[in-house]
């Protein structure tokens, strides 16, 4: 813990330290980031591209797949606004 009667040159090297630590972390924080966003990005262009070829009946073994990606992703294709329960939660409902 830093003491408060410290002279102020160990103060001031301190809080220097303490600002390149911070903007260290920034900077990693936000290397992360864009790098998950281009992952992200490739891997919806590649279900997109694997929904399409599914329709075609020489693909048909995509379609496991995709409904497979589909769950992980909580897509249910309903229309905007409006959320389908799913099986689990119309037994918890009730319904």
């Amino acid at each position: 813990m830093l003491e408060l009667n410290a002279p102020e040159g160990t103060v001031g090297r301190l809080c220097i330290f303490d600002e390149r630590i911070q903007r260290l972390r920034r900077q990693g924080r936000y290397a992360v980031e864009a790098r998950w966003a281009e992952v992200t990005l490739e891997a919806l262009n590649a279900y997109h591209m694997a929904k399409k070829l599914a329709k075609d009946p020489r693909y048909a073994e995509l379609v496991a797949h995709v409904d497979t990606i589909r769950r992980h992703l909580a897509r249910t294709n309903a229309p905007k606004g409006k959320k389908q329960t799913t099986d689990r939660e119309a037994e918890t409902q009730g319904g």
